[in-house]
């Protein structure tokens, strides 16, 4: 009788089957991503036909705002075998104004740690990336301004500022910050800011705004939609 194979045998036998995953377009979105669910639908029969379970290990969370930050590793076990496995690191972020954060920034580790783990094929190459500076973080003041800028107007022009995930100290320095955003950070927060307007037009802040509030976020909306946008179409016209 020949020896079971281990995890790693599994995992490369699995990595084999699977083809490249197919970027589709979300309903509401005007671009193509490489989604959560198509990962899992690609990955999920393939491990389980190979006797692989994964399940995330070892998380570590930080709430800044916001926006959730999870690292964590997943863990891909041979089931014929519990104490045969391999943990992969990942990392995820998830920006949502009410409780769905944690739940986006694991969607997002699983789904990196199952393209990394078995090499697959999504059609982005960070490489061909148009190259950012990197920048010293900010300080963690945002608590102070929030409690500085309270009422309606300054909260929702917060929400629309963290949808972008950019978290500088002035408008200037917010929008230097998205024009060097990479395709996939531009893709993504193009869809989160998307999501979050939608959320803040039928908030109560939005209804308690007078005619002139009203405007003055719709104009800070637009710019800054306008500049992630800008961000897509480059890559785009560069892919």
């Amino acid at each position: 009788m020949s020896e079971a194979p281990n995890i790693y045998q599994r995992l490369h036998a699995a990595a084999g089957e699977i083809k490249r995953i197919a970027k589709e377009k979300p309903k509401g979105l005007m671009y193509e991503v490489v989604t959560h669910d198509a990962v899992t639908a690609a990955c999920k029969p393939v491990l389980l036909a190979r006797g692989v379970h994964y399940h995330p290990v070892n998380m570590r969370v930080t709430q800044c705002g916001n926006r959730t930050e999870v690292l964590m590793d997943v863990r891909f076990v041979n089931i014929d075998k519990p104490d045969d496995f391999v943990d992969v690191p990942s990392c995820g972020y998830g920006i949502d104004p009410q409780d769905k954060g944690p739940g986006k920034a694991m969607s997002y580790a699983v789904k990196f740690a199952l393209l990394k783990a078995l090499g697959l094929e999504t059609g982005e190459d960070a490489d061909l990336e148009q190259p950012a500076n990197h920048e010293a973080p900010q300080k963690p003041v945002k608590a102070v301004q929030q409690v500085k800028r309270d009422g309606p107007i300054f909260r929702l022009q917060d929400a629309l500022w963290n949808a972008t995930g950019v978290y500088s100290d002035t408008a200037e320095q917010s929008f230097a910050e998205i024009d060097q955003f990479g395709a996939q950070r531009a893709v993504e927060a193009l869809a989160e800011f998307d999501r979050t307007m939608a959320e803040i037009k039928e908030s109560a802040d939005m209804k308690a705004l007078t005619e002139a509030g009203r405007k003055q976020l719709r104009d800070l909306a637009r710019d800054i939609r306008t500049a992630i946008q800008s961000r897509v179409q480059l890559h785009e016209a560069a892919a």
